[in-house]
């Protein structure tokens, strides 16, 4: 994932607002920093052309991300998975999207 992505998903999401003299932009990159600290974060990766910031999710936080939102957020794997009525957001590969029959979103 990138930092800066993520930071705009935190935004579109509400999850952050500016502060007095800071943009919402700085407040997201304040935040990320400090989940960086705590561990939150592995596989940090800089981009030496372009600065930009790769990195993963610490898999024990993705657990238990995935156990909070429940049927709300999926990940589809495969073309095989049931997508509930609560689904609300859905990841997936380009290969997988390629693969989705018409009917699975009715």
């Amino acid at each position: 994932m990138m930092k800066e992505d993520l930071i705009h998903i935190w935004m579109a999401n509400g999850f952050i607002s500016s502060r007095e003299n800071l943009e919402i932009e700085d407040v997201g990159n304040m935040v990320w920093n400090e989940l960086c600290r705590k561990s939150f974060f592995q596989y940090i990766k800089v981009d030496a052309n372009t600065d930009d910031i790769s990195f993963k999710m610490h898999d024990l936080v993705h657990d238990l991300a995935q156990f909070v939102t429940g049927p709300e957020c999926m990940v589809l794997e495969n073309t095989n998975t049931d997508l509930s009525r609560s689904t609300h957001h859905i990841s997936l590969d380009y290969p997988t999207l390629l693969s989705i029959n018409d009917g699975a979103f009715k």
